[in-house]
Parts: structure tokens; C-alpha cells; sequence
């Protein structure tokens, strides 16, 4: 699949699975703030699907966002069975990733 590979809105202290790849994926995160206040975001390649149990597994950790801020991860790699898997201490935060899947 080429284009849009998950799209979420996130309710607050939940994680939440993006992307579940089945073959070598490469994508681009965004993590968009509309909401007027400031919000911790996070980040992680996870085993688990919509969860975070291991805090070597952030690639980013309480990311401070301004209203109306957005997050930009690209380069993301990940392995057959990784999940790429957000966080936000606010819901209403919006989660998008777009890529590549292997064949």
C-alpha cells in the first residue's frame, strides 16, 4: 500500500496504533494539535498493538505542542510485525501517517 497508512483522533492517556506493518513500511507521522492549549505527545515503535509497555521503545517522549502546533516524524522504518504507536496527554490531537509498504 502507497499513501495514507492510518489516520486517528486520540483520546487523552490511550495509546494508540497508527500503523501495524505486515511487510517493511516507511512512513511519515504527523501529529497535529487544533486544539488552544499546550499538550505532551509521544511516540513509539512498539510489539504491542495500542500499547507502549517499555520505555526503550520511544522515539519521542512528552514532546511539548503548542495550539494549533503539529509534530513531523519522517523516516520512520518498520519491521514486519512493529506497530507505530501514539500517545497525547489531550484528546481532540490528530494522528496521520502516510507511507510505503514493502511487497
Amino acid at each position: 500500500m502507497t499513501g495514507l497508512l492510518g489516520r486517528f483522533e486520540l483520546t487523552a492517556n490511550t495509546a494508540k496504533t497508527v500503523v501495524q506493518a505486515t511487510t517493511t513500511t516507511v512512513c511519515k507521522l504527523n501529529i497535529t494539535n487544533p486544539t488552544s492549549n499546550e499538550i505532551l505527545a509521544s511516540v513509539a515503535i512498539t510489539d504491542d498493538v495500542d500499547a507502549i509497555n517499555n520505555a526503550a521503545h520511544y522515539i519521542e517522549y512528552n514532546k511539548y505542542m503548542y495550539p494549533n502546533d503539529v509534530l513531523v516524524r519522517d523516516g520512520i522504518v518498520l519491521a514486519p510485525g512493529q506497530c507505530l504507536t501514539v500517545n497525547s496527554d489531550t484528546s481532540l490531537v490528530v494522528a496521520v501517517a502516510m507511507g510505503v509498504e514493502g511487497t
